[in-house]
């Protein structure tokens, strides 16, 4: 543990009165944070003001790294492609790469999610650097993240995070900072990056040891699964899921038309007990069947499908 002796950036009016370039610093400090993330997979996920410090020079120190992120190479990769598509507003693809990350729930609307996701890019790639609000974009898409029932994986949420601090921190010093533009130079870099040889030799070697190790287990595999059906051990197992409203709603339609060709043939053959040459029964029985298929239709009517 080391002493470091400067001032917050929490404490602005004593920054103000040694005179320092606030603009610059807070360009800088910010900087430091997109190398720690895009160079490095590896950064401080703790941005507040009480946790940097302005040295004398403007150098930049930084407290408290008992909360940190890091990015794998895979995670990377996602990120990268879909601050990619950001960039380009591309919302197909910034779509699958959120349900992708986040593993969409199997009960979502898919069309939906993807329409919310192509409106909520558009209204943001319309708007000038100069308006642009990354904090605010970010927290709109995890507002929309969290209504699909997504969760994301730690690392992407805490990149979230860290972002949003960053910005906020940035503009206590600079109002006018806009850490988008500052992120305009990593954008190229990214897409080179992303068409590197090295890259491309990276990702087919790490798909290599994928498929090596298949190899590997299949054999083993589909020899066990042989075994076990020539033993007669080989099980199936199925699970169905949401399945309960549209038996019970089948059930309830089998049940109301049994109850009325029930009703129609005492009614048809004058079953007694009679009233006025009608049987009791029968039309009771057809009232009721009439009753249970228009609570039927109405439930349906109602969710606008079967299964809910």
């Amino acid at each position: 543990m080391d002493l470091r002796e400067g001032i917050k950036l929490s404490e602005g009016q004593l920054l103000q009165t040694t005179g320092a370039d606030l603009q610059a610093i807070a360009r800088r400090g910010a900087e430091i944070f997109l190398e720690m993330i895009f160079r490095d997979g590896f950064y401080h996920a703790d941005p507040h003001p009480g946790n940097l410090l302005v040295l004398p020079g403007g150098v930049i120190g930084i407290l408290d790294c008992g909360m940190v992120g890091r990015l794998d190479e895979r995670m990377r990769e996602e990120i990268e492609e879909m601050i990619l598509a950001l960039v380009t507003g591309d919302a197909q693809t910034l779509a699958t790469i959120l349900a992708r990350l986040g593993s969409l729930p199997a009960s979502a609307d898919l069309a939906g999610w993807r329409a919310d996701v192509a409106d909520y890019l558009s209204y943001y790639t319309g708007q000038s650097l100069d308006r642009f609000d990354l904090g605010k974009a970010l927290t709109e898409l995890i507002e929309l993240i969290r209504r699909y029932g997504i969760i994301l994986p730690t690392g992407v949420a805490l990149l979230f995070k860290v972002l949003i601090m960053l910005e906020g921190t940035s503009r206590l010093l600079s109002p006018r900072f806009n850490l988008v533009e500052l992120m305009q130079p990593y954008q190229q870099k990214l897409l080179w990056r992303r068409l590197s040889p090295t890259k491309h030799f990276q990702r087919f070697r790490r798909l290599y040891r994928e498929w090596e190790y298949l190899a590997e287990v299949f054999p083993r595999g589909a020899t066990d699964l042989l075994q076990q059906i020539q033993a007669g051990k080989f099980s199936v197992h199925l699970e169905h899921q949401r399945l309960e409203p549209s038996v019970n709603r089948l059930v309830w339609g089998m049940i109301t038309s049994a109850l009325f060709l029930g009703s129609s043939l005492l009614w048809s053959h004058e079953v007694p007990p009679l009233l006025g040459g009608v049987s009791v029964f029968g039309v009771t029985g057809c009232v009721l069947s009439l009753l249970l298929s228009l609570r039927l239709l109405r439930a349906i009517r109602k969710s606008g499908y079967l299964d809910r």
